[in-house]
């Protein structure tokens, strides 16, 4: 029995030996799964680590980039928002300002204003290519500015329109001043132009007509709108026109192919032959020389024996209009002035003076009795004005028989 004992004693030890064994085996298996496990778990680890770096670079990067470029949109924005705010800030403040130098503080009210028309004001004789000259004058500054003359009416707006018309019978005048409606701040002057009709006789050389007026400011402040409003009407020399050597004005016209002679010189003529009426002109440029004379020739002919009528016209150019004296001489050897070192356009700012001007005037000095056919002679005379151009002259003539 002790021995049967002994034999199941070792047999227990042999199995837990076993079973130990097995455990240790089991123990170590596990390890090594448990390291591979690790090995495999570091491994990915670390390829998440490198890939999740990877990504977070790349996430960086697409970070640095969008933020670079957000940075960029936003500086372009920032400059262009900063641009755009410039630009507006300037644009309302040129506008602001513009608004602010023409600032109409009172509209007025709407219609007529009391007017009292003017006949005489020193008006220029000269015009921007041929243009109608049309001021409305605020101040005495303005007025002084336009005409280059003290302003006669200080405390009141003066308003002046010149034209260039057919001559004699035309006649314009400014009838009254109205406050519109709408726009706020603006005037119309209306006005009325007197033209010869086409059956009445005039001289082909056009001379100025003028209006003016005069009347209360009408607005408060400096910035207003003004306009004429020019309606036209035709004299009928067929109706109203009178007979030969009878008087005639610029108001009275000459019955069909009668020319008001004498109309140049005097407020009245008498209506004789339009037949006895000529122009000559020569359209040939000259040089006039520095601190030298030009001595310009042109001829006239088929005309009666003396004159009514002599109007000159010539086109210079030239930078010194009051460095010149220009004088006429007519076939009977009579030297008249008709430019006495004056400034002319040079004068008026408005003009934009450069050099070049026309020049319509009737000399005075003609007896009225000296001859008509022949040389006429244009004399031009440059001082210290550094030389220039004729660049063409003409004399119209309305003659008699003597």
């Amino acid at each position: 029995m002790t021995e049967t004992y002994l034999a199941s004693a070792r047999l227990c030890l042999a199995s837990l030996a076993l079973v130990s064994s097995l455990v240790a085996c089991a123990d170590d298996g596990s390890s090594d799964d448990e390291i591979g496990a690790e090995t495999d778990s570091d491994s990915d680890s670390d390829s998440d680590s490198t890939s999740s770096e990877s990504d977070e670079s790349s996430s960086e990067t697409e970070s640095t980039e969008t933020t670079e470029t957000e940075s960029t949109e936003t500086e372009t924005d920032t400059d262009t928002s900063e641009t755009e705010t410039e630009t507006e800030t300037e644009t309302e403040t040129d506008t602001s300002e513009t608004e602010t130098g023409n600032s109409c503080e009172d509209p007025g009210t709407p219609g007529p204003v009391d007017a009292i028309a003017i006949d005489e004001l020193p008006w220029p004789e000269f015009f921007i290519d041929g243009a109608a000259n049309f001021e409305v004058l605020p101040t005495s500054e303005s007025f002084m500015d336009f005409f280059q003359s003290a302003d006669p009416y200080p405390d009141e707006w003066v308003a002046s329109l010149s034209t260039l018309e057919p001559f004699p019978h035309a006649s314009l005048t400014l009838d009254s001043a109205v406050v519109s409606d709408d726009p706020a701040c603006a005037l119309t002057l209306p006005a009325t132009l007197t033209l010869p009709g086409p059956s009445c006789e005039t001289f082909e050389t056009p001379m100025p007509v003028h209006a003016g007026l005069r009347f209360p400011a009408p607005f408060v402040g400096d910035g207003f709108e003004a306009e004429p409003i020019v309606a036209t009407t035709e004299l009928d020399c067929g109706r109203d026109g009178v007979g030969e050597f009878e008087t005639c004005s610029q108001t009275i016209p000459c019955a069909p192919g009668l020319l008001c002679a004498g109309i140049t010189r005097w407020d009245e003529g008498l209506c004789m032959d339009a037949s006895l009426r000529g122009r000559f002109e020569v359209d040939q440029a000259q040089a006039i020389p520095a601190n030298g004379q030009l001595l310009a020739e042109l001829d006239a002919s088929d005309l009666a024996t003396v004159d009514m009528d002599v109007i000159v016209f010539a086109t210079l150019d030239h930078p010194d209009p009051a460095a010149l004296t220009i004088t006429l001489t007519n076939p009977s050897g009579n030297e008249v002035m008709v430019w006495d070192n004056e400034e002319g356009p040079s004068a008026y700012p408005w003009f934009g003076f450069d050099g070049q001007f026309a020049l319509t005037r009737v000399p005075t000095g003609f007896s009225g009795d000296e001859d008509v056919n022949g040389t006429w002679l244009l004399t031009v005379t440059d001082t210290d004005g550094g030389g220039g151009e004729l660049l063409g002259w003409g004399v119209e003539i309305m003659s008699r028989w003597d």
